[in-house]
């Protein structure tokens, strides 16, 4: 298993100022290695947004210290982050705090680091510059619009913009599948028009919607006309 030399540093040096704090104390103390009762989450917030990462451990007198991007955080705490009772508070998250955080709680008889919880803004890209796309869907039919959601954190939420009304949400002849994709079922003259797809971050609740989108064009069904010819000769007299 890799271990990393990140993480292993940030252990051996709590680990090691621990057993000094413990040895020149001269006091004598039970062997409690301390355990986490909760850790830090990975985040994902926009700018200007309040982040607070949790971390709690047993026994209730560990020492709760942070680690960002493999440097001690108390060493470059500023008036943007504060510490209160072991719990990381970022009142408002700008891009210097971006990054890998970790805690460390250590004792006398030792320490623990946490699993890395990444702190991440929330963003979202522009759709892709295309022009507008005209579908033929015969009626009673299927028709299927294909949408290319843009890059986004975390990830967006599509919705449709369809004659001047929001499609939010699946309904009867209308499935918004998980790729993003709309399927419009049992075609009618109704369902003619264009149709935009929408991403909808909702971190930062920003909605960027495509420029062209796509239109529905809907034809009758075709019927096919077939002739009869007769089995025989058929001889005809004219008087």
């Amino acid at each position: 298993m890799d271990v990393d030399p990140g993480a292993l540093q940030i252990l051996l040096c709590v680990t090691f100022a621990a057993f000094f704090s413990y040895v020149t104390s001269g006091a004598v103390h039970p062997f409690q290695v301390p355990r986490f009762t909760s850790e830090p989450l990975s985040i994902v917030q926009k700018i200007g947004g309040k982040v607070q990462l949790q971390c709690t451990a047993e026994p209730s007198t560990a020492h709760i210290s942070w680690w960002f991007n493999g440097q001690r955080l108390d060493l470059l705490l500023d008036r943007m982050t504060e510490l209160q009772a072991g719990s990381l508070i970022i009142p408002s998250l700008q891009t210097s705090h971006v990054g890998q955080y970790q805690c460390v709680a250590s004792t006398e008889a030792g320490a623990v680091i946490s699993v890395p919880a990444i702190v991440s803004t929330a963003s979202l890209s522009d759709f892709e510059d295309v022009s507008l796309e005209t579908l033929t869907v015969a009626e009673t039919q299927t028709g299927f619009i294909r949408c290319n959601i843009p890059v986004s954190n975390p990830k967006a939420l599509v919705r449709y913009r369809i004659r001047g009304k929001w499609l939010e949400n699946s309904t009867d002849n209308y499935l918004i599948l998980p790729t993003g994709n709309l399927q419009i079922h049992n075609v009618s003259s109704k369902d003619r028009g264009v149709y935009r797809c929408a991403a909808y971050n909702p971190v930062s609740h920003e909605t960027k919607m495509e420029l062209a989108g796509h239109k529905i064009v809907v034809r009758r069904p075709t019927t096919d006309v077939q002739l009869l010819y007769p089995t025989s000769v058929l001889v005809l007299t004219v008087l």
